[in-house]
């Protein structure tokens, strides 16, 4: 009886986006409040939920990956932002204007997370050629870490601009660049190197390709269950 329920279960979720989506969606918003890193200028680093966020695009391409993202972007921006909730519905929902710095976290949080679907651009199965592959399209076990860097630089970028280009900088020692380099590398670089670090064990790329595998190819049963 178990094993019915195991399999039926298999059947109902392999392959199948509305599955896959919402419980990486919620898997990375719990990880995001791992945070080990809280610099004193504002930030954060948490562990792997960039990562985490990343895989709806490595498995199923860039629309995906970018809405999904994008929508992550916006819960962590009114889980995290600094910016009172009341201050966002007056200031953007009612009058659309509000402080420079406003607009700062509003862009390093939903563009630097939709960034983050950028690893659409490494799926294996995007495109007409590859979808026929299946599962087999993702046998390449370190693939993954590839993409997750590629998109994790991107957001690096947005972050030094979008320190530069919103925020009043006035650092004792060094270059404005440099501030903004070093800065937004304590918050999304950290993070991004651990993660790479963390998906180079076996056992963890192992599991990313066998969560890719299932996300894409339904499961096959003689049996009927449903």
């Amino acid at each position: 009886m178990t094993n019915s329920k195991y399999i039926r279960f298999k059947t109902l979720t392999h392959g199948r986006k509305l599955f896959w989506i919402p419980v990486i969606f919620a898997t990375a918003a719990v990880f995001s409040f791992f945070v080990f890193i809280t610099p004193a200028e504002g930030g954060y680093a948490t562990f792997m939920s960039m990562a985490i966020i990343g895989l709806v695009g490595y498995i199923y391409g860039p629309p995906a990956g970018f809405a999904t993202s994008f929508f992550f972007g916006i819960l962590m921006f009114f889980l995290y932002s600094q910016v009172p909730t009341v201050d966002v519905i007056e200031k953007y929902l009612f009058r659309f204007a509000g402080e420079e710095r406003y607009w700062g976290e509003v862009a390093d949080y939903i563009i630097g997370y939709t960034l983050m679907g950028a690893t659409g651009f490494f799926c294996p199965t995007w495109g007409k050629k590859a979808v026929a592959q299946g599962a087999a399209a993702f046998s390449a076990k370190y693939r993954y870490v590839k993409a997750f860097a590629f998109a994790a630089f991107l957001r690096f970028v947005e972050g030094v601009w979008n320190c530069w280009q919103f925020y009043s900088i006035n650092p004792e020692n060094g270059s404005v660049l440099g501030y903004c380099l070093w800065y937004s590398f304590w918050y999304i670089g950290v993070e991004a190197l651990l993660s790479i670090a963390v998906l180079l064990i076996p056992a963890v790329a192992n599991a990313v390709q066998y969560i890719s595998e299932c996300a894409v190819e339904k499961y096959k049963d003689n049996r009927n269950f449903l």
